[in-house]
């Protein structure tokens, strides 16, 4: 996993013209499979052809995925979750672009679900994770990682728990989401965070 602690693609994170020097230097040192994040609104075709041509060793002809994935902080398919419990600053729609990108240039990608978003019910949040990992997988996600929800000092989640009016999920919400999933669903699922 090699990432800039938030968007290798976005050109203030990391520059167009190093991004593809740092790639070629992992490949030379023996590393095959690549796996980063980024925003959707930074990917581009061009970016994806030089992270391609910096990182495969292969020539571009051969056929088959090539050995990077992109994972996405979707945290929820539905815009007004996205909006306004999670504060994300991005709609469906971006991901899906990037999701379709992605899969013309034969790139792997996955996604990380939030579970304990604020200012929703536990089966309100359950049922939009859900709802999020059938989105990705029926989207082309490899693996969604459920992200539950834990406590970061001065954020918005620590003022409402400080307050009474915020609890984290626990380990049983984990587990009922689990349970609603389809097993065609479950199989591409992992829990972090717990």
């Amino acid at each position: 996993v090699f990432t800039s602690n938030g968007s290798f693609l976005d050109h203030a994170e990391v520059s167009d013209e190093i991004r593809p020097v740092l790639l070629r230097m992992l490949r030379e040192a023996g590393f095959r499979f690549l796996v980063t994040e980024t925003r959707p609104e930074f990917i581009t075709p061009s970016r994806l052809d030089a992270m391609i041509e910096g990182f495969v060793p292969t020539p571009r002809s051969v056929e088959g995925r090539y050995p990077i994935s992109i994972s996405f902080g979707l945290e929820s398919s539905n815009d007004v979750v996205q909006q306004y419990c999670v504060n994300k600053g991005r709609r469906l729609k971006d991901y899906l672009i990037a999701f379709d990108m992605l899969r013309r240039k034969n790139l792997h990608y996955d996604c990380y679900v939030l579970l304990g978003k604020l200012f929703m019910t536990a089966r309100e949040d359950v049922e939009d994770a859900i709802a999020t990992i059938k989105l990705a997988v029926d989207n082309g996600a490899e693996y969604v990682f459920v992200m539950v929800t834990n406590m970061v000092s001065y954020s918005l989640t620590s003022y409402l728990h400080e307050r009474g009016r915020y609890n984290l999920p626990s380990l049983w919400r984990a587990v009922e989401l689990l349970e609603g999933l389809p097993q065609e669903y479950r199989r591409a699922v992992q829990i972090k965070g717990i």
